[in-house]
């Protein structure tokens, strides 16, 4: 098993959510990281992909098609969730926030069961 490093941050906001936290948001949590391309290789010299259009547009990651003949196909995958801050809920929702279902939260930890390629968002409700 190879060794992971995650960084994250929680970003407070006071008000509504707009596209200015999301991109504030987007900024704090994913680093840039410089590489250098020599004259020879000029389509590495170029971010493969580039999003131009409204402020409220986030491109976080491009994944590479399942029908690729050299990708992976997937599997399904379980984790626990540990944390220190008192949960007294926690909500499993799809890509689009839609039919939430409620996760078990035993001892402030909880199950991830994920299926192949799944992308699942979890709300933590804070006690108190």
């Amino acid at each position: 098993m190879d060794r992971h490093k995650i960084r994250w941050a929680i970003l407070p906001h006071p008000g509504e959510m707009d596209h200015g936290t999301v991109r504030a948001t987007y900024n704090l949590n994913h680093f840039t990281k410089l590489m250098m391309a020599k004259a020879a290789r000029p389509f590495i010299a170029k971010f493969p992909a580039r999003l131009k259009g409204d402020e409220p547009l986030v491109l976080i990651t491009v994944k590479r098609g399942e029908g690729d003949e050299d990708i992976s196909t997937g599997r399904p995958a379980q984790g626990i969730v540990e944390t220190v801050w008192e949960v007294s809920k926690v909500y499993m929702a799809n890509l689009l926030e839609d039919g939430e279902e409620e996760v078990l939260v035993p001892n402030g930890t909880f199950l991830i069961d994920s299926g192949s390629f799944q992308v699942a968002i979890y709300h933590l409700c804070l006690a108190g």
